[in-house]
């Protein structure tokens, strides 16, 4: 069955001086594929912002002017190579800007197969939400990666990973020069699947397994109502030193939110509360004016009541009135710096890798 896809996306420029991701998606001409980038600059005050916004653009151009007539990966391969290439023709001609760079997810959905094809350069996370709950399924190009392994391998204690000077360098970035990691992978979205394309920025919020991110996920609201809210709630931590965020979320028109069942449970509860408590609200104000009717009734008309037949029949006419109800939706080749809520800042770092 062809999915209907549908998609939101935000950004929110956190407490830096400018922003520097990008996001964009196009139909592609021809075919039944369509493109979705995100890229998060990297490089100073100017640099991150042009890196950015060349490699997004190097995409969309590249699929405007080739034919989808190839392998996903391959296509996918050579937007990329497209893309450094004019980040390096960029460096040429502005050398002051040399060490600026980009991260990239680009992500490619065949409309008749449900298929989905990505390729991803840095840190820039992508999740699959669904039953199973949350979980990356992009490398992390970090250098905390590689401390984690050597934690796991006996070699280094968590402590030393987690205080590492360097742990928040990344390991690979479009900068013009040979990308050191490459990560591709391909996959088959569900109806009950969402996909969330991410600048670091989101990771404020906690991403594991039943934390904040897969919350929000997990809410009956649409993609926009989605993204808003994880927004807000990147917003409402009001760190410091609150990078640019930046969110892409992709998924069925047939969506059903995939509730664990304590999930369930709690939404459920909160929202039964909420109708019960507008309820009470409401009948109470209509006893009030009823009384006050009454009252009202009994001493403009005598001070005694009147025969049975004169009595007025307007409060059983207010009686019978519907109440409404109401109602509420809770609603780079080298190690380059990144700079995290605390103080991303770093030296450059030689880290050469094998391209995978």
């Amino acid at each position: 069955m062809n999915i209907n896809i549908n998609f939101a996306d935000g950004s929110i420029q956190g407490k830096r001086k400018e922003q520097q991701d990008a996001k964009a998606n196009l139909i592609i001409p021809n075919s039944d594929y369509i493109l979705y980038v995100l890229t998060d600059g990297m490089g100073g005050h100017a640099g991150g912002k042009i890196a950015s916004s060349l490699v997004k653009n190097a995409f969309l151009r590249f699929f405007q002017e080739n034919s989808i007539d190839k392998d996903p990966k391959q296509l996918l391969q050579e937007a990329l190579t497209f893309a450094n290439n004019q980040v390096a023709l960029y460096l040429a001609d502005n050398p002051a800007l040399n060490g600026m760079g980009t991260t990239v997810i680009a992500f490619l959905f065949n409309q008749k197969t449900n298929n989905y094809y990505f390729l991803s350069v840095g840190d820039s996370p992508l999740y699959k939400y669904n039953k199973s709950g949350i979980k990356r399924i992009n490398a992390n190009h970090a250098y905390y990666e590689e401390l984690l392994e050597k934690v796991s391998q006996g070699k280094i204690t968590q402590q030393q990973a987690d205080t590492d000077p360097n742990r928040h360098s990344i390991t690979s970035a479009i900068t013009g020069k040979k990308i050191a990691l490459v990560d591709y992978n391909t996959g088959t979205l569900k109806d009950d699947e969402l996909l969330l394309l991410a600048s670091d920025g989101i990771q404020t919020l906690d991403d594991s397994p039943n934390g904040e991110l897969e919350k929000i996920l997990a809410t009956n609201n649409d993609f926009s109502t989605i993204v808003d809210d994880i927004l807000k709630s990147i917003e409402d931590k009001n760190q410091d030193f609150q990078d640019n965020a930046t969110v892409i979320l992709i998924g069925s028109n047939n969506h059903t939110p995939a509730y664990s069942d304590t999930k369930t449970n709690v939404l459920v509860s909160q929202t039964s509360n909420k109708k019960n408590k507008d309820i009470l609200i409401l009948l109470a104000t209509f006893i009030l004016v009823v009384i006050a009717v009454i009252y009202s009734l009994y001493f403009t008309k005598s001070e005694k009541l009147p025969d049975s037949k004169e009595c007025p029949n307007n409060i059983e006419t207010i009686l019978d009135e519907p109440i409404e109800s109401q109602h509420s939706t809770i609603k780079p080749s080298i190690s380059l710096p990144r700079m995290d809520n605390n103080n991303r800042k770093q030296n450059l770092r030689d880290k050469p890798t094998e391209m995978k």
